[in-house]
Parts: structure tokens; sequence; C-alpha cells
């Protein structure tokens, strides 16, 4: 079976939720503050998944 790996789809919404945060920064007060939380959200995901792959790995 093959082994997914998510890490660089999590980079990528990481990178965009700060664009978006960014670009959205005029149109309400607290986008940038948004932006950054789901940013490190998204930026912790591939640490979990690996930690988790690794986990299995040594079962």
């Amino acid at each position: 079976m093959k082994k997914k790996n998510y890490t660089l789809l999590f980079y990528f919404l990481f990178l965009l939720s700060m664009i978006g945060g960014l670009a959205l920064r005029d149109a309400f007060h607290y986008s940038m503050m948004v932006g950054s939380g789901l940013g490190l959200i998204f930026l912790f995901c591939p640490a979990y998944s690996a930690e988790k792959n690794k986990k299995k790995l040594m079962n």
C-alpha cells in the first residue's frame, strides 16, 4: 500500500493562510491574527503527522 505524505500540502496551506491574512488586512481588523493562528495550526500538522508515521513504522 502506498504511504501518503501530507507534509507539502500542510506547508502550502500554511503559506496560503499567511498570504490570506495579509491580503484581507484592510477588510477586517483581525485578519492577520486569524491568518497567523491558522498558519500555526497548519505548521504543527506536519510535525504531528511525521511523529505518527514514525511510531507506526516502529511497531
